[in-house]
């Protein structure tokens, strides 16, 4: 085998090992900061009510705030945004269902 040859290897060896520390410092050891490949998001979707095909009624939470929006095909539209008096739980009513009832 020639030294360039083992160089590689070696070099190659020593990224892999590398990569998969990261991996594991990132996603099992719980290293703070918010990274957008991480298992938990900082979007969340707290409620979802579709009027249709395309288009519905969106409630997420983004950090500290929450947001109500609407959405069409390709278009989005902000409702309303809570940044300061956000309702402390929005589980407190059961989820929209479209019968009409309660």
């Amino acid at each position: 085998m020639s030294s360039d040859a083992l160089r590689f290897l070696l070099t190659s060896g020593g990224l892999i090992i590398i990569l998969i520390a990261v991996y594991y410092l990132v996603n099992k050891a719980g290293f703070s900061g918010d990274f957008p490949f991480r298992r938990r998001g900082i979007i969340e979707i707290v409620d979802r009510v579709p009027i249709d095909r395309e288009r519905g009624i969106l409630l997420i939470r983004v950090r500290e705030e929450v947001f109500l929006l609407f959405y069409s095909g390709s278009y989005v539209q902000l409702l309303k945004e809570w940044k300061d008096e956000i309702p402390a739980d929005f589980s407190g009513s059961p989820p929209f269902d479209g019968s009409g009832k309660g």
